[in-house]
């Protein structure tokens, strides 16, 4: 194995580096989102309880 085989092997493993920490930025924004969306339902659910919407069950 010489130099350019081993700068190859490095570089994809710079590559692959790279994409996972994207794809793990992505993956932490998506659960931010995930986590307002439930919040915000939480809330609109609490507020129609609140309204006097109590007898409709809520799961």
């Amino acid at each position: 194995m010489d130099n350019d085989d081993l700068d190859k092997i490095l570089q994809s493993l710079n590559t692959e580096l790279k994409d996972n920490k994207e794809l793990a930025e992505l993956e932490q924004i998506d659960n931010k989102f995930m986590d307002k969306i439930i919040l915000d339902l939480n809330n609109e659910l609490t507020d129609i309880k609140s309204a006097g919407g109590s007898s409709q069950r809520v799961n």
